[in-house]
């Protein structure tokens, strides 16, 4: 019963935003395949977040799939979510970079640089190497950091043909 009202809550707080459920390694997450090498989600907690993606979860998903060849990006603070922003990078095998600001607010445009030269020289080193980027809610600090990687690495060449892929299921 635990089980079903945590996943039931889960679908309530994602609104249309698309979830990634694999039943094989049993994971319903607020995570979307932007495309083959780049995914956003929202943010992965710890203890009593049972509203959003619970970092187990995000780990075996990591490990199962894509062990060793991804780099998450974690645009949030280390205040959010009661301090679930600044979750033990640990749990993700180490392999997470912090790039905080503050949500509803423009990153600096150095951080954005940054972000856009690291991850493309990560994509660059191998073709099985993944991009993962996260907010809280995985929308706007991740949709932009998303776009502008998009941009950067020529996946598309304007900001509004980037503007069309979606996390959205409507």
């Amino acid at each position: 019963m635990k089980a079903y009202l945590r996943q039931q809550l889960q679908k309530a707080v994602s609104t249309s935003k698309r979830r990634y459920m694999n039943q094989e390694i049993k994971v319903d997450l607020d995570l979307t395949y932007i495309c083959d090498r780049l995914i956003a989600m929202a943010l992965p907690c710890v203890d009593d977040a049972v509203h959003r993606n619970d970092i187990h979860d995000v780990a075996k998903l990591l490990a199962t799939k894509h062990y060793g060849v991804f780099l998450v990006f974690n645009l949030c603070e280390d205040h959010e979510e009661n301090g679930n922003g600044n979750y033990d990078t640990d749990l993700l095998y180490g392999q997470v970079r912090k790039i905080p600001f503050y949500d509803h607010n423009a990153p600096l445009l150095t951080q954005l640089i940054r972000f856009c030269e690291t991850a493309s020289h990560w994509l660059e080193a191998s073709p099985q190497n993944m991009v993962i980027v996260h907010c809280r809610g995985g929308k706007g600090r991740t949709g932009l950091f998303v776009s502008s990687l998009m941009l950067w690495t020529k996946v598309f060449k304007t900001c509004s043909k980037c503007m069309l892929i979606a996390r959205s299921s409507d």
